[in-house]
Order: C-alpha cells, then structure tokens, then sequence
C-alpha cells in the first residue's frame, strides 16, 4: 500500500519521464526514454524476453528506448561502486549506441548475492543485501541525475535448496525482504535514501513486479512456477517457459501500472476500443474470490482484441480476458486492465474492490 507520500512523489516523476536529448533536455522528436534493466544473470535473461515482445508491441511508446544492462556473474555488491566496472560497462555501451546517461530515465532491477548462503541465516544475508542495495540506489543516482523510477523484483522460486548453489532456497524467496526493507527504509525517511530531486541521495523507489510463486501450490491469481521453469543441470537460472512467465508479469506491470502506463504505452491513438471492466462482486470477507472479465467494442479498421493485461494491486497479475482472483487480505485494491487491439491502440479501465474482514 503506498502512502499518500508515496504516490504524490511517484505521480510527479511518472510526469516527468519524457523524451530527452544527450544533454538532459526535453526533446519531443529526436529525444529518448531510456528504459534499463540492472542486476544479475537471471535479470539479464527474463529483460531480453520483456525487451524482444516488447519492442514488438505496436502499443508501446516508441520513444522508450530499452538496455538489458544487467550482467550475468555480477553479483549485488559488485554494483555498490558507482564508478565500478558494471557501470563503466553500461557507459561504454550507451556512448555506442549513440546515447547518453543524461538519458536514463527509468531502471527495472534485481540483484542477489552468489552463494547467498556464506552471509549467514536468515535475517542475516537478507540484512547483507538489503545494505548492498542501498549502495546500488546511490549509485544510480551518482550516475543517472535525470532518473526518476526505480523499480525493484526479488528472485524466481529455485528448484533446489543445495547452500552451495547461487541463491537456492530459503535464500531466493528470502531476497524479497531486503527489498521490502530497502523500499520502507526509503518511506521512513533515512537520509541516506533520500529522493528530493534536486538533493537527494537516491532515486525513488518502487515495488516492480512480484515473481516468487511457492511452486505449483500457485498464488492467489493463478500463477505457478514449476521445476521446468528453471534449467534443469542447475534449477536457478530460468527456462525458456521460466523467461516467458517472467516476461509476461513485466509486459501486465508496465502496460497497467499507474506510474508507468503514461509513458510506457504510446501516445497519440485514435480509434481506441472501447472497454467495461466486469466483476462477479466488488465486495466480500476475505478470502474474496472475484471473476472479472472485459467487454470491449473496437473502433475503426481494428479487428480484434490481441492482449489483455491486468494488475490486482498486491503484485499480482494475468493476462487472460477472464480471470479468477483471490483477495487473500482485507483492504481497498484497485484493479487495471488494459487491452491492446491489432493496430496497437489501448485503452484501460479501473475498479475498485474492497475486501473486508
């Protein structure tokens, strides 16, 4: 749940993600959003599939300008350098590509420890990343000065608990809560964290997409990681089916995510279908069990409806026309869809579920 705080200042940066030119400043036709990923091997993996589909999409911006820049063998705390070789990697590439660091805008990233194990038992090794982290945010910032949201993912489920392996369980699913430290330190107020954008120390940080699923017992949307999701010689990295579920929470997240869907889905259509969201009850005790469904009319030369894409406000997420989900904890959630014709266009729809005790 973020506070009123909390989504006052990620309402203000949302606005200011716009196309920039190498030296920082708004330009509407030859500037770019660019859009990173950061982190480890399996960061690097999951973004190429978000990346590749997503570039396919003829409903997102065309101004975003997507990096995987996350790095297979770099673990968390060989980020904590803002001039270490991570980083000076990322410079190289963007001074390629014809781009600038004054450009980078908006960051997805997931980190861990190798051997996670060795930082000790729970909380320790938790307490040791959640630190790392911190280091990294800085160092966003330190090189980023135009940044205005971060989004951070824990680790997929492992499919082995061996504590010489990288991140097995307990350890994978344990990553989430130095993440969810990290994020409510920053909501405290810890100088060390930050956000003012003229001052501050460290970007703002966002809960990215939740992928950690507790095997194929699934999550209150459906979702199940299964042991074929990993690769089978090690059950850490993901799969090509592993990538793909990945893949998929990503593209629900950015295309529905009220910080992001502005700026990530393009702007400037016409003939937009129409949508009305449906629901079997808007309101019930936990556990609330809710059908929805989305009855749309296409407008112009499109012919039918190519993706849908919903977020339930708990990290959650499908991406089927009618799905089922379980409100497992009372609250006020408000529920995005978003729908994609063949030409592209969009249009989202918004409701409101309460779920009382």
């Amino acid at each position: 749940v973020r506070p009123k705080a909390l989504k006052k200042a990620s309402k203000k940066r949302m606005k200011n993600v716009q196309p920039l030119d190498r030296n920082g400043n708004p330009d509407s036709d030859d500037g770019a959003i660019l859009f990173l990923s950061i982190g480890i091997s399996n960061t690097k993996l999951e973004f190429d599939n978000f990346q590749t589909r997503a570039e396919a999409d003829g409903s997102v911006n065309p101004k975003v300008v997507m990096f995987n820049a996350a790095q297979g063998g770099t673990p968390a705390d060989e980020w904590v350098d803002p001039r270490g070789t991570p980083w000076t990697k990322i410079q190289r590439v963007l001074e390629r590509e014809g781009f600038s660091p004054e450009q980078v805008q908006v960051i997805w990233m997931k980190h861990a420890h190798k051997q996670a194990a060795s930082n000790g038992p729970f909380p320790t090794h938790a307490q040791v990343l959640q630190n790392d982290l911190e280091g990294v945010a800085r160092s966003i910032r330190f090189n980023y000065p135009n940044v205005q949201l971060v989004y951070l993912s824990s680790r997929t489920r492992a499919y082995t608990n061996d504590p010489d392996a990288q991140s097995p369980e307990p350890y994978a699913y344990e990553n989430g809560f130095a993440v969810k430290w990290l994020i409510e330190k920053q909501l405290d107020g810890d100088a060390d964290l930050d956000h003012d954008e003229e001052n501050g120390m460290a970007p703002l940080l966002l809960w990215g997409p939740y992928i950690w699923a507790d095997g194929t017992a699934g999550r209150s949307d459906g979702f199940v990681w299964t042991c074929n999701d990993t690769r089978t010689n090690e059950f850490i990295h993901p799969s090509d089916d592993g990538m793909r579920k990945v893949g998929d929470q990503l593209l629900a997240f950015f295309k529905t995510h009220p910080t992001s869907r502005k700026w990530f889905i393009r702007s400037g259509q016409s003939g937009k279908p129409k949508a009305t969201m449906t629901f079997s009850d808007k309101k019930g005790p936990a556990p609330h069990r809710v059908e929805f469904g989305v009855d749309t009319t296409l407008v112009g030369s499109a012919r039918r409806i190519v993706d849908y894409n919903w977020t339930f406000d708990d990290g959650t997420f499908s991406r089927s026309p009618n799905p089922t989900k379980v409100f497992m904890e009372p609250g006020k959630y408000k529920v995005w869809v978003t729908v994609t014709d063949d030409l592209g266009n969009t249009r989202s729809k918004k409701k409101k579920i309460r779920v009382t005790k």
